[in-house]
């Protein structure tokens, strides 16, 4: 959790949203086999719409998926299938679920800092959540694992007293719909309907909605029919749903969304947006957003430490927030507080697979600002400190974050050695083509 804190889209605990979700998790656990096994829902502040369970039994919730759920059973059926992954051990095996997402971080999120370009969002809206993390998440279980799952989920559903499959197969509804909505946006981009992509389809061991609704209703058939329980006053789901605050927090989540969209293709904001950022202010719901207008992103304008600094303050402020404040401290030769500052915010976000890049960068342009200037004791004491975070830094993402060891590997090198690398990567490209052509006539 303290990982996925300070990462983009970033977590946000809504007053009344988050208890309730707990709360109908601890359901979900009881009518499963006992004995419960450690998992934790974390709401995420983007509109995608897509939930995923991650290696360390986080189930990821965006702020879209809540907002079209418009029942307490079928929510509950979501949670119970994400569970039915981590009870039947399909998270076992190695699986770098989180790391992946957050390998996707640094793309959705990459600060340029000093008199460089300051690129705030990369990657990351509605239509890129899908490929991120339904894509790199979900595939990630085999068709077995994710029919098992479902079967799991539909035993504990009529545990709970939520009937025999409507709930269940609300949810599977739902996942096919925006399949099929994908296999039509691919169609109108010129790709043929029948070989579209659906959008949790990775590989054709993965099932498609359609033929996990066929595998239910396979094993429906099979077990006697369960009439729900009489429901006793309101729905508990659409009471909480209906909340202004929690609409509040969905209006940002899609402002977050739109911001991820639309910057990094080059298109500014509608006015409309601007307006409603500048608004908002650092005083923003989710720290997502705060941290955008601290670095005025429709302004394009650079960051302003002190915002920053109160943006730092919140429980869900990003990573970036503390990149863009040590590298201000760099540039104004701070060195001891910038590297002081750097390892504050390693050790407030445990080291995130995604920071160690971006740390082992910040460390690199230290040290060769360190280098022009004079070598007193101070100084040489700062060297000494950022040679020992960088050798640190290396053996993390070796061991700890394969998937981020190439971008390690190229944040401590100079410009010098980029070009020398990207030299010799086109060289070897080109020396290979060459002898295909040879051997083929081509």
């Amino acid at each position: 959790m303290k990982r996925l804190r300070g990462a983009f889209p970033g977590v946000v605990e809504i007053p009344q949203v988050q208890p309730y979700l707990d709360q109908l998790l601890r359901r979900v656990q009881a009518a499963a086999p006992q004995p419960p096994l450690p998992v934790r829902v974390a709401v995420m502040a983007d509109a995608s719409y897509n939930v995923v369970t991650d290696k360390y039994g986080i189930i990821h919730i965006p702020l879209g998926v809540l907002n079209d759920i418009d029942s307490e059973p079928e929510l509950a059926a979501w949670l119970a299938h994400e569970y039915g992954h981590v009870m039947l051990k399909h998270l076992d095996g190695g699986q770098r679920a989180l790391s992946r997402v957050m390998s996707g971080a640094v793309n959705v999120v990459r600060v340029r800092v000093g008199r460089q370009e300051l690129n705030v969002f990369n990657g990351l809206g509605v239509q890129a959540a899908q490929e991120v993390w339904m894509n790199r998440l979900r595939p990630a279980w085999s068709r077995t694992q994710e029919l098992d799952a479902d079967t799991f989920a539909l035993n504990v559903m009529r545990g709970m007293g939520f009937g025999h499959a409507a709930s269940t197969k609300r949810f599977l509804g739902r996942i096919r719909a925006l399949e099929a909505s994908t296999a039509k946006q691919e169609s109108n981009r010129g790709q043929p309907a029948d070989e579209a992509k659906p959008a949790i389809r990775a590989d054709d061991d993965h099932p498609t909605a359609e033929q996990r609704l066929d595998a239910i209703q396979a094993v429906l058939n099979a077990q006697p029919k369960a009439p729900p329980r009489a429901q006793v006053g309101q729905d508990g789901w659409q009471v909480i749903r209906a909340k202004p605050l929690f609409k509040d927090f969905l209006a940002e989540a899609k402002l977050v969304s739109e911001l991820a969209r639309t910057l990094p293709e080059g298109r500014p904001l509608g006015q409309g947006s601007c307006r409603t950022l500048k608004t908002l202010g650092v005083n923003a719901k989710t720290g997502t957003l705060a941290f955008a207008s601290a670095v005025g992103v429709c302004a394009g304008g650079q960051a302003q430490v002190a915002l920053l600094e109160r943006v730092a303050k919140r429980p869900d402020a990003p990573f970036y927030t503390y990149v863009l404040l040590a590298d201000g401290l760099r540039e104004t030769r701070q060195y001891s507080a910038a590297i002081d500052l750097m390892s504050q915010a390693l050790d407030r976000y445990d080291y995130p697979d995604y920071g160690l890049a971006l740390a082992l960068s910040f460390y690199r342009r230290c040290e060769e600002v360190l280098q022009t200037d004079s070598q007193g004791p101070a100084l040489g004491m700062d060297s000494l400190r950022i040679q020992a975070k960088k050798i640190e830094l290396g053996a993390r993402c070796q061991l700890f974050a394969p998937d981020e060891a190439d971008a390690c590997e190229v944040a401590v090198m100079t410009d010098e050695q980029r070009r020398a690398k990207a030299d010799k990567k086109e060289k070897m490209e080109r020396e290979m083509a060459d002898k295909l052509s040879r051997k083929f006539g081509g």
